[in-house]
């Protein structure tokens, strides 16, 4: 979107755009939450786990884990909700971590 929109617009347009397809994702909780449980329940475990451990300090928790690469984003937007992700941490450290 740079070349369309400059540097600053387009930044700001694909920002936008990957928050609102994060949040979708988070938002179709339900639809997703039986397929998780059957095809990665180990690593829907480990995540719950990891949310439980870190729910004192989970806004800074979710954005490391949106700045590195160990776990992947798709996870994260499909699953967050279905351990029990808040919805405005959710969004807000999304929105920080989507940055770079």
């Amino acid at each position: 979107s740079g070349p369309i929109f400059g540097g600053y617009l387009g930044f700001v347009f694909s920002h936008i755009c990957c928050l609102v397809g994060a949040s979708t994702c988070f938002s179709s909780q339900k639809l997703g939450a039986g397929f998780l449980q059957q095809k990665f329940p180990e690593k829907l475990a480990w995540f719950a786990n990891k949310i439980k451990t870190n729910e004192h300090n989970l806004w800074y928790y979710f954005v490391f884990l949106r700045l590195t690469p160990l776990v992947s984003n798709w996870f994260l937007n499909i699953s967050s909700a279905v351990v029990g992700v808040p919805n405005l941490i959710f969004v807000s450290a999304s929105a920080v971590g989507l940055l770079p």
